[in-house]
């Protein structure tokens, strides 16, 4: 099948968590660092889903990697150690083995289970790894007032926790109002903490708007591993029904592509498919949501009454996107949404760092230190002393020199300006509507309008 878009806003819903620092069971920082920078490389370990081993994001990280390695701003060599996981994988066992085995100095991982994985270490007994998130939406991981459970941290109590995407809050600003009688929606979601928590607020919003309860019988969870369709496929006939019905004429689709994809088959290529308007969360923004598609699906989306789109966070943006982007297609001409916040992971870290005493330049402190002058706060108040920084090999040459002058470094990269409220999440967050099409055995996104996320109202 070939993959066509319009406009690259095909999504790869992944976690970019960025971990600096030094375990808890290494040597200080200080003892460590500067011996360390005579002969060791600074470690990036890298979790990723195996699905994803040739994605956008991968090359995006390891051209950024090879930005800073090449502006020659650090005494170590950054290097990326690549650790792939599927559903079944112990994602805990996984960190602490980068952590405390391959002993790396920054990980980047993907979704956000995984990241809420590694928050047991940040939280518990490494208080100063900064996590660097590119598509971590999770509603509550970034909200210290949450209480945990007994034996499991759901959120972070550090401060340490920085997400390139804003809290799912948003996305389902955006989703709410596109569904066209808010009493008459199902939503269908992955039972994880990115699909579990959307619905929590997808449902809040009901309860508000509608004053009771959302019905149990327009809720459907599957499990975020080990599914096998045939689990729902009663529950689906339930809601194909109801459609046909006219009891529920919008279905919101919150889940991953390598399952979701084949819930969207049976929903629009069944002999009675479901009838209505179809919204896919962002986690289902990617190639592999429609490669089990078939003519099938054409012949539904063109049924009077039916279409599909779908909520992406705006991403490629900024004044730096495009030239960074004519880059990265040099190296891959894949796409993904969340491609230019994962190098933005890379590259924030490095300009943390620049920020560090010349001592202690990868100190345990130093990037907890530095992601603070991220923060709009500081910003707002001090903007006439920060240095905007490109994401090229010259601008982090010359943000270096402005750091040892005294200046603050923000950075302006591959998605544009990057400044975060006080918990940690990206202010200023607009997301893309988009619209699904069809066409000779190919599939294409067009951007039908920009949303705004806190209001949720598209242009």
């Amino acid at each position: 099948m070939i993959w066509k878009r319009k406009k690259k806003l095909q999504g790869l819903h992944l976690i970019l968590s960025v971990f600096v620092g030094v375990a808890a069971c290494r040597p200080a920082a200080k003892e460590q660092g500067l011996e360390a920078a005579k002969g060791s490389d600074f470690k990036i370990g890298v979790m990723f889903f195996n699905g994803n081993r040739d994605s956008r994001s991968v090359h995006a990280i390891n051209m950024a990697i090879e930005d800073v390695n090449a502006a020659g701003i650090f005494t170590r060599k950054w290097v990326a150690d690549f650790n792939f996981y599927d559903t079944r994988t112990d994602r805990m066992k996984l960190a602490n083995t980068m952590i405390n085995e391959h002993r790396v100095d920054l990980v980047v991982s993907q979704w956000s289970s995984t990241a809420l994985h590694v928050l047991q270490f940040t939280n518990r007994s490494n208080p100063h790894l900064v996590q660097c998130s590119a598509d971590s939406t999770n509603t509550y991981i970034n909200d210290p007032t949450i209480q945990d459970s007994e034996d499991l941290v759901i959120s972070d109590k550090n401060g340490t926790l920085f997400r390139i995407v804003a809290n799912d809050r948003k996305q389902t600003n955006v989703i709410w109002e596109q569904v066209r009688e808010k009493e008459k929606f199902a939503i269908i979601y992955i039972n994880d903490i990115y699909g579990a928590s959307l619905k929590d607020e997808l449902t809040r919003k009901y309860a508000e708007a509608v004053k009771s309860n959302f019905p149990t019988e327009a809720l459907l969870s599957y499990p975020a591993s080990d599914f096998v369709l045939s689990q729902i496929t009663d529950r689906l006939d339930a809601l194909i029904a109801k459609s046909l019905e006219g009891t529920i004429n919008t279905l919101i689709l919150a889940g991953m592509s390598y399952d979701g994809s084949h819930i969207l088959q049976y929903l629009t290529e069944s002999p009675s498919p479901f009838r209505g308007h179809i919204i896919l969360s962002d986690g289902m923004i990617e190639t592999n949501t429609f490669s089990p598609l078939s003519e099938a699906f054409d012949v539904w989306l063109k049924t009077e009454g039916n279409s599909l789109t779908g909520v992406s966070p705006e991403m490629d943006v900024g004044e730096n996107n495009e030239a960074w982007n004519r880059r990265l297609k040099e190296r891959t001409k894949l796409f993904d949404t969340y491609a230019p916040g994962a190098a933005s992971c890379v590259y924030l870290v490095a300009l943390a760092l620049l920020s560090a005493p010349k001592d202690e330049e990868l100190s345990p402190d130093a990037a907890k230190i530095g992601f603070q002058n991220f923060l709009t706060k500081n910003v707002s108040s001090q903007r006439d002393s920060y240095f905007a920084v490109a994401p090229t090999v010259q601008a982090l040459k010359e943000a270096k020199e402005m750091a040892a002058r005294g200046k603050k470094l923000l950075l302006n990269g591959p998605s544009g300006e990057i400044v975060f409220d006080d918990d940690g999440d990206r202010l200023h967050q607009r997301y893309e509507k988009l619209s699904i099409h069809y066409n000779d055995g190919s599939f294409s996104f067009e951007k039908d309008t920009e949303c705004d996320g806190d209001s949720g109202m598209c242009e």
